[in-house]
């Protein structure tokens, strides 16, 4: 596998590529790449269109870097490309985070003061999910609770609970299990 630096502009996004990459992600990915560099290259096909890395372009443009890493995987098929790209983006959901492991690890960087915007975490509170309490009727999908708005959320398993709150919590919307 031969990595090559290329001009961050020859590169082309894949036009239906299926992971979004909201402001907020690239303003972390680009803080990241600053602050340590290049740890995963831009995986590019023969013809210089991402199937890799489509978050790492974003945030190398908005540095306004000249070059980026890349591997040029001209050894795929088309096909391949698309199952590559689709792969990429989904075998990171379905990993389990171990939330006791992340809130030890960011524990220690707040100890010395470590930038932990670094991380891609917010804050420490939202990490470390409190116990599932219900506390709402049964009878009831939604109630007032001090003047808000309240709804109540039956999940199969706790990975799809914690993937909602996450969702909810990016978006800026007070959640509370």
């Amino acid at each position: 596998m031969n990595i090559q630096e290329l001009d961050v502009n020859l590169l082309t996004p894949y036009y239906r590529n299926n992971r979004r990459h909201p402001g907020k992600q690239i303003d972390k990915l680009a803080k990241q790449i600053a602050a340590h560099g290049w740890d995963v290259p831009i995986v590019i096909d023969k013809d210089f269109i991402i199937i890799k890395g489509h978050g790492r372009h974003l945030a190398a443009k908005k540095l306004n870097l000249k070059t980026v890493p890349v591997i040029v995987r001209d050894d795929l098929t088309p096909e391949q490309c698309n199952a590559s790209r689709l792969a990429d983006n989904k075998l990171g959901e379905l990993a389990e985070l171990d939330l006791e492991a992340i809130q030890l690890e960011l524990d220690a960087l707040k100890e010395i003061n470590f930038d932990i915007d670094l991380t891609a975490f917010d804050e420490w509170s939202a990490i470390t999910l409190p116990p599932f309490e219900p506390d709402l009727p049964d009878d009831e999908a939604k109630e007032k609770e001090h003047g808000k708005l309240v709804l109540r959320v039956e999940f199969e398993n706790e990975e799809e609970m914690q993937q909602l709150f996450f969702e909810l919590r990016d978006r800026g919307l007070a959640v509370k299990i």
